[in-house]
């Protein structure tokens, strides 16, 4: 997998997230969304999959967001396959 996936750099990590903002922050697990807010947000989320290293959990975001920590990897295949190739897996 390593030769065919691009792992990309997001260091905005949201420690607190509440019930109300722009953009979702995403954490590890069963429940993906932790909560909300606002500020920059990593951008490019059509072509990317979120994979929680500690909780090997997949998570497709379908608009911008945030991450709640480092253990949370952004993903996009690095071949011409879109977004959905690591949510299918």
């Amino acid at each position: 997998m390593g030769e065919i996936t691009k792992t990309h750099s997001f260091k905005q990590y949201i420690s607190e997230a509440f019930d109300h903002g722009k953009y979702m922050v995403i954490q590890q697990g069963e429940n993906p969304i932790a909560g909300y807010a606002n500020g920059d947000p990593f951008e490019n989320f059509k072509d990317v999959t979120l994979f929680g290293d500690h909780t090997l959990s997949l998570f497709k975001p379908q608009e911008k967001f945030f991450v709640a920590s480092d253990g949370i990897k952004i993903l996009s295949p690095s071949l011409k396959m879109n977004g959905m190739f690591y949510a299918n897996c």
